[in-house]
């Protein structure tokens, strides 16, 4: 099984396209990806999955965009801290363990003018389903008076289907992605 796919989908707004914040990518792709496709990030364990979608997350609210952010794995404290650290500077670990840290950070937000708007939810693995996330990302769009332009959705891998079954195309997609990840992992591309 696959180790914490990540996605993130953008969806059209005014742009073609919506910088990652990653000059070097954003570059190759002709100011980033296109708007209204699916992006996947894939790598093994610690191989900086959640760390890009936070970093692209992050550079899409500072740039007045709409972003939702779904987690099947991490807390929603980690997923804020890790936004929050791109978007003011100030290391994680001091954003989680230091009061005085989150505050700082605070009064950094509150002297940017032009921010989007950032969510974060935690679902749980295994029992979430895409027409969850689909109904979370309109209550979202709803509640804001505007849709969302950047869902990342964190662990995709451990969505399942209506009903809670893994259907033998799901199970051959999850075989098909894990198969490249280890391809990548050994070296061959």
């Amino acid at each position: 099984a696959l180790t914490g796919l990540g996605v993130f989908t953008v969806k059209a707004f005014t742009a073609k396209a919506t910088p990652t914040g990653v000059i070097e990518l954003d570059t190759y792709l002709d100011g980033g990806p296109p708007r209204g496709t699916l992006c996947i990030w894939m790598t093994g364990t610690g191989g900086g999955k959640s760390q890009a979608m936070s970093h692209t997350s992050a550079h899409s609210t500072l740039n007045g965009l709409h972003t939702a952010y779904a987690t099947l794995e991490l807390p929603e404290s980690v997923v804020l801290a890790r936004v929050i650290s791109n978007m003011t500077g100030i290391p994680i670990t001091l954003l989680i363990e230091n009061p005085k840290a989150m505050e700082k950070a605070r009064q950094r937000l509150a002297a940017l003018t032009g921010l989007g708007v950032f969510t974060v939810k935690a679902f749980t693995a295994k029992a979430t389903t895409p027409k969850d996330i689909q109904e979370w990302v309109r209550e979202l769009g709803a509640a804001e008076g505007r849709p969302v332009d950047l869902l990342a959705l964190d662990y995709a891998d451990k969505l399942v289907e209506e009903g809670g079954k893994q259907s033998p195309q799901h199970i051959a997609v999850d075989n098909v992605f894990e198969a490249v990840r280890l391809g990548a992992e050994a070296g061959n591309y």
